[in-house]
């Protein structure tokens, strides 16, 4: 989603709620058992003269609800007048056996009251969640990149961005330091801290003849040296669709986290940027790129 389109997601009686992360979710749970934990991560302002309580009431639009938990009603607290609050969502599902796409609403309910008696306004998003394993035997692979003995795999970056390394690869050996020359970093509409479009690693890749396309991609470690001065964020866009990934990693610390976004069925470039200042950066290895008919 765009600035814009995000900030007309989800707004009404001078109230505010941002998803920081896109609601078009991919989920690639090739290899997991057990349940799946969502990090949801949202922005809530107040821009009224008056403080409010939040509260988030969740739902199961489409799909098994009986899979999914953690997802119901939470009372998030008071947000002061002219005052914004980020909060953590995390519904839980279990992981799946197959291909299946599934729907969460989140409405987000204000009131003048402690006791949440006295509705002030509400709103709500639609988190659609696309599940997939990329092992699965109907799945085409279209790309595969896992940067061994300093290879590239035919993805490009900008001038002064990406950097080839060993040592915090998720597969092998070699790995891609998304770092520059220079801070890559913008405050998007909701303030938050998200990277620029301005460099990037890049590919082009043909989906036009499948109906579901997704990219993986392997997170391995934040890379720190003032701890706090970043935050772990992915951005992956193409030119119809620009997505914010929030990752939940621990600083300094070796960490695998998958990321899948479903992908535009176009031929067209798909372009990744991590965070970047002299005080830190992300680190990436292991990009698949897979398709279904």
């Amino acid at each position: 989603m765009t600035d814009e389109e995000k900030a007309e997601a989800m707004s009404g009686n001078d109230i505010h709620v941002f998803p920081l992360n896109d609601p078009d979710i991919a989920v690639d749970y090739c290899g997991l058992t057990g349940t799946i934990t969502f990090e949801q991560y949202i922005e809530l302002l107040n821009n009224t003269t008056i403080p409010l309580y939040f509260r988030l009431v969740g739902s199961v639009l489409s799909g098994d609800s009986a899979e999914w938990d953690n997802y119901s009603t939470v009372n998030i607290g008071l947000i002061a007048a002219s005052s914004g609050s980020s909060y953590r969502w995390q519904p839980t599902r279990t992981v799946p056996s197959n291909k299946l796409d599934e729907t969460l609403r989140i409405t987000i309910k204000a009131y003048t009251d402690a006791g949440y008696t006295a509705e002030y306004g509400q709103d709500y998003c639609d988190y659609s969640y696309e599940f997939f394993s990329h092992a699965d035997s109907s799945a085409v692979q279209l790309d595969f990149a896992d940067f061994e003995e300093a290879s590239w795999d035919g993805w490009n970056h900008s001038a002064d961005y990406g950097t080839l390394g060993t040592g915090k690869a998720y597969t092998g050996d070699g790995d891609v330091i998304l770092c520059g020359l220079t801070d890559n970093k913008v405050t998007d509409v909701s303030g938050g801290t998200i990277p620029s479009t301005s460099e990037y690693i890049n590919k082009t890749v043909n989906r036009l003849t499948y109906s579901d396309a997704y990219l993986v991609i392997h997170v391995t470690y934040l890379q720190n040296d003032a701890p706090g001065d970043l935050p772990g964020v992915l951005r992956i866009w193409t030119p119809t669709k620009d997505y914010i990934v929030h990752i939940p990693i621990t600083e300094n610390t070796y960490q695998p986290y998958r990321i899948a976004i479903p992908l535009p069925i176009l031929n067209d470039a798909i372009k990744i940027a991590g965070l970047y200042s002299d005080k830190g950066y992300l680190i990436v290895d292991t990009i698949v790129i897979v398709a279904f008919s």
